[in-house]
């Protein structure tokens, strides 16, 4: 019979470390003991939402096949792929020794003959079954439950209570504000404060702004220094030993800027995959009307198709996207996004800056509402922040 031991059990054995890939692949692959050995693994991890030592011992009433154990790394869509083949060759000896009984039959059973013929498949198409949907859920509810779960928070209060706790991943949020409203510096918050209150690793594409314009930010923010300050050199002393010490900090934080101002669609979905397997749990992108979608790096203004492209990152890579964008000056809430309606229709969520203060107070404080047009993760309604422009700081 047509089998790879080996390749079965280095393939079970990596259902431990990534037990999801289940759901990808059918008993079909397997043989003997092997399939038995699946169907277990995948009933306990539907069960438990996960495959623990513990767990895969309950499967087995204790006794663990000790192939299961094996620590040996490989590649899974490798396996996969090869033992599809030798499973495609298994079905069609078996099928050509059925029929080559049927062949000594003076009168072959037509129905055995397409029951044959009729493979069943080896590889699903598509994973239509609602399992893996479920599980995630209620693997995500009872992490929540127990404290275990790894909220991916936004280091600012207000927009925790809007979005449910964090920048959900899988998602794409789209803040649009006009300029100077701060949409820069509420994500450049919540970038510094999820490295600083929750070591949470992101990434900024800075399409417009140079790295040095947002240490600059991110210093007087961080030693609450006025930004000109910092700009003009008028600092003490004291406060140039203090900006230094800041800046050194700031490096030591999981924190990634990219501002190359000319980097293309591909280029960024390559960007995010990489950052994505070092930890990258939220990458945000400033702004959508200036992404260049070729190499050649001419503009393509169907920002639909970017902001589809940026949602299917978001989905492979399991992290969040946040991306900024100017407004029309023309349409309110979701046709508000400039030079595009698609984009708020690919969007988990949509949020709108807009100033309620003509104009800051001599202290440069400004209030600011923060209108949630859209967001399936949370509520929708209004917050007034406040935004101390000089400092660039906002505040509930």
């Amino acid at each position: 019979m047509q089998q790879d031991v080996v390749g079965e059990w280095r393939l079970l054995s990596s259902f431990t470390q990534s037990p999801e890939v289940m759901h990808q692949v059918t008993p079909a692959l397997f043989t003997d003991e092997r399939q038995i050995v699946f169907n277990a693994l995948k009933n306990a991890y539907t069960h438990y939402g996960e495959l623990t030592y513990e767990v895969i011992r309950l499967a087995f009433n204790g006794d663990v096949p000790s192939e299961l154990m094996l620590s040996i790394q490989c590649n899974q869509r490798a396996i996969i792929d090869e033992l599809s083949i030798t499973a495609r060759r298994r079905q069609l000896q078996q099928a050509a020794e059925i029929l080559a009984l049927e062949a000594k039959e003076y009168n072959p059973n037509e129905t055995r003959v397409a029951e044959v013929l009729n493979f069943a498949p080896i590889m699903p198409s598509s994973d239509l079954s609602l399992l893996p949907g479920a599980q995630k859920l209620m693997s995500d509810l009872n992490r929540k439950y127990n404290g275990t779960y790894k909220f991916t928070h936004t280091g600012i209060r207000f927009l925790d209570q809007m979005l449910g706790g964090e920048w959900l991943p899988k998602s794409l949020s789209v803040i649009m504000a006009k300029p100077g409203t701060g949409k820069t510096a509420l994500v450049g918050q919540s970038m510094l404060e999820m490295a600083l209150q929750y070591g949470t690793s992101s990434l900024f594409f800075s399409l417009e702004m140079s790295k040095e314009q947002l240490m600059s930010r991110w210093v007087s923010y961080m030693l609450n220094i006025d930004t000109t300050l910092l700009q003009f050199g008028k600092l003490s002393g004291a406060q140039l030993t203090e900006v230094e010490q800041a800046l050194v900090m700031i490096q030591t934080l999981p924190m990634a800027v990219i501002d190359n101002p000319i980097i293309s669609l591909a280029g960024i979905r390559k960007e995010i995959r990489d950052a994505a397997r070092t930890g990258c749990r939220v990458v945000f992108l400033d702004y959508l009307q200036i992404v260049k979608h070729h190499n050649t790096g001419l503009k393509n203004y169907d920002l639909g198709e970017v902001a589809q492209n940026l949602k299917e990152a978001a989905k492979e890579s399991d992290l969040a996207v946040v991306l900024l964008s100017q407004m029309n000056k023309v349409g309110e809430g979701l046709d508000a996004v400039r030079d595009s309606g698609e984009v708020s229709q690919v969007a988990d969520t949509v949020i709108e800056m807009s100033p309620i203060d003509d104009v800051p107070d001599e202290l440069g404080n400004r209030a600011i509402g923060l209108k949630f047009h859209k967001n399936r993760n949370g509520r929708l309604g209004t917050s007034t922040v406040i935004f101390n422009g000089s400092t660039q700081k906002f505040s509930y």
